[in-house]
């Protein structure tokens, strides 16, 4: 399943997750571990925002704006377009969701080893 959604749920991350992390403006896709809620990608990343679902991964753009020179650049995660307008695109495991509660875990091996196959860019 994949879909875009505003964010009208509540998410909650795990204490100390492993993300992926794709820097947009070097196409840089890596792995980080035990972040934290003081971490500076949630420090950027506060509601309201617009999230992806990619089967059981959950798919943020950084929702605050910066000045690049490639605005043209698409990012392709398989065939789904991820649209971002800031410095940053993170991926987790969505763990479950119930009622407007959205469990977020950390991104498992496969989960990253798929994203890193599937990314691509125009």
């Amino acid at each position: 399943m994949k879909g875009n959604e505003r964010m009208e749920n509540q998410i909650l991350f795990s204490h100390n997750i492993s993300i992926g992390l794709l820097e947009v403006s070097t196409s840089k896709f890596s792995r980080l571990d035990n972040v934290g809620k003081d971490h500076v990608i949630f420090e950027r990343i506060k509601a309201p925002f617009n999230w992806y679902f990619h089967d059981t991964i959950m798919v943020i753009p950084d929702p605050v704006s910066v000045a690049r020179k490639d605005w043209n650049k698409k990012i392709f995660l398989c065939s789904q377009e991820i649209e971002c307008q800031g410095e940053f695109i993170i991926f987790c495991h969505m763990n479950k969701k119930v009622d407007k509660i959205i469990q977020a875990d950390s991104l498992t091996l496969p989960e990253y080893q798929h994203i890193k196959d599937g990314l691509n860019f125009s």
